[in-house]
């Protein structure tokens, strides 16, 4: 158990160091930032996240009011499961 816990600590801490860089590039445009954007750059950098798992992260983040996310634009149980099909609409001004 203390592996998992570990591994989801870690996964939190690249989840925020990510979301803090891509919200900077997202400023300019579109001032918002989709959680696809944020899932497909850290599978990209070797990340793999179980179905739900981001989704879990970010309703962490949201409900700790580290990140807040407007309406979910479109609802696909599938894109839901795989990276929360979030648009995040602003952070915490200390999250990074």
């Amino acid at each position: 158990v203390a592996v998992m816990t570990s591994d989801i600590g870690r996964k939190r801490s690249r989840l925020i160091q990510i979301i803090c860089e891509e919200w900077i590039r997202a400023q300019e445009y579109p001032g918002t930032l989709d959680s696809e954007v944020v899932y497909d750059r850290l599978v990209s950098e070797g990340e793999h996240f179980a179905e739900g798992e981001m989704d879990a992260l970010l309703t962490h983040l949201r409900d700790k009011e580290q990140i807040i996310h407007g309406p979910v634009l479109y609802f696909d149980r599938e894109e839901r499961a795989k990276h929360g099909a979030m648009s995040i609409t602003g952070i915490a001004d200390w999250l990074c």
